[in-house]
């Protein structure tokens, strides 16, 4: 079976997205895939991930699987990393609908740690996996299991910068904006 997930995430002035999920979804569907499309609020950091497990879930070790994400990528510099050479220098990530949303004491994004993860997961389901990330800050952003950083707990944990981010998503320092 072919399956795609495809994610769209129309946050902070960006447009398009939307449009871009549909012409996925046209061309996937005209490829015999079965699709599985999160906008709005199926486009939550929770809803990007749950929605992701679920592909992994319901792939089989002859299936073909498409991550597709179009939305705003963004980096930060990573708090740790002056603290030792372990850590990467940059914490990379993709913005949900929901990044604005302050309540709780997580981060809303899916860190590039994460997106490895769930990569590595569902390739040990198929090999027949192809992962497309339409947004800034992309490279190196869903890698193979020998680049999955172990740090996502302690990334996680970080005191995020993203109170000085403006409403529109960009940033108010230079050299880190979303994009």
């Amino acid at each position: 079976m072919k399956r795609a997930l495809l994610i769209g995430s129309q946050t902070g002035g960006l447009t398009g997205v939307h449009t871009d999920v549909e012409a996925m979804d046209a061309a996937l569907t005209s490829l015999g895939f079965t699709t599985t499309v999160g906008t709005g609020t199926g486009a939550t950091a929770a809803e990007i991930v749950a929605r992701y497990r679920g592909l992994i879930e319901d792939t089989g070790s002859r299936d073909t699987a498409v991550v597709y994400y179009s939305g705003h990528g963004g980096r930060e510099r990573n708090p740790p990393a002056a603290a030792g050479p372990g850590s990467p220098p940059w914490i990379q990530y993709v913005l949900p609908t929901d990044f604005d949303d302050r309540s709780g004491s997580g981060a809303r994004c899916v860190l590039a740690e994460e997106l490895s993860l769930l990569q590595l997961e569902l390739t040990e389901k198929t090999r027949d996996v192809t992962v497309i990330l339409d947004c800034c800050h992309a490279a190196r952003m869903s890698r193979d299991a020998g680049a999955a950083q172990a740090s996502t707990t302690r990334t996680r944990r970080c005191r995020w910068p993203w109170g000085r981010r403006r409403r529109r998503g960009t940033s108010a320092r230079r050299g880190s904006s979303p994009g």
